[in-house]
């Protein structure tokens, strides 16, 4: 497999992606490692999007007590409970220093289960390499508010819990609720 690496010629070059209207319309803008566009303040470009951003849904899936994530597919994931669970497989966790941020709708199943995501001892994670190298060590999770969630206990209606981390081993996952007992939609 090869790369494809463009170079500026120096570090106030821009690089830009425009749509092929008449006026063109900035999609993407790489800048050069400058602050304000003044090369004595090297502080590392930004990526700039002159428009929306839409990606595809994420994989999840469910064995048993286990949700698996991955997050090499998406950052958005809709997940519906086959039964109560109360563990994370989380797939592609970034290195330590790299954030990533992802939210999960889950959905109660017909017949209503109990869930509370402790991030117990059985949660895992992978280095994000290929192949996938798992850890023995849990990632630890932090709920806002301190309270682990529990899940919504109404047939099908959802919950949404968002998550993110800075990586690393162990891997510490900052959780929040953002809707709960929501109707299914």
């Amino acid at each position: 497999m090869a790369n494809l690496t463009i170079k500026p010629a120096s570090v106030t070059d821009t690089f830009t992606f425009t749509d092929a209207n008449a006026t063109p319309n900035t999609i993407l803008t790489v800048e050069g490692q400058t602050e304000g566009g003044v090369a004595a303040n090297l502080l590392g470009g930004r990526i700039i999007y002159g428009k929306g951003v839409n990606e595809t849904l994420g994989t999840s899936s469910q064995t048993g007590t286990v949700i698996t994530i991955d997050l090499a597919t998406g950052t958005f994931f809709e997940h519906q409970l086959t039964e109560a669970a109360t563990t994370w497989k989380i797939l592609h966790l970034p290195a330590a220093g790299t954030i990533a941020a992802w939210v999960v709708k889950l959905q109660q199943k017909s017949s209503a289960v109990l869930n509370t995501w402790t991030g117990n001892a059985a949660s895992t994670y992978d280095n994000g390499a290929d192949p996938i190298v798992w850890t023995a060590i849990t990632p630890v999770f932090h709920w806002g508010g301190g309270t682990a969630h529990i899940m919504t206990t109404t047939v099908s209606a959802y919950d949404v819990v968002s998550f993110w981390t800075k990586g690393g081993s162990p891997s510490v996952i900052y959780s929040s609720v953002s809707a709960l007992d929501t109707k299914a939609v």
